[in-house]
């Protein structure tokens, strides 16, 4: 029987505090900090062949 291993993961929100720790970027709003994020995994995502698209669901918040 084989074992699923989960790939560590860097979570939506720890990404969001970071970009909001570096001081160069305190003046960007949540919206921006999602444009930013989400670009950044299309650039990954058209890198990866296997990767088709990025939800846009996961930059939906309230």
């Amino acid at each position: 029987m084989k074992t699923k291993v989960k790939s560590p993961s860097i979570g939506y929100e720890f990404l969001r505090q970071r970009i909001k720790q570096n001081k160069s970027l305190k003046d960007l709003t949540n919206d921006d900090i999602d444009i930013i994020i989400f670009n950044q995994l299309q650039k990954i995502a058209e890198n990866r062949g296997w990767i088709k698209s990025v939800p846009t669901s996961v930059f939906q918040h309230k």
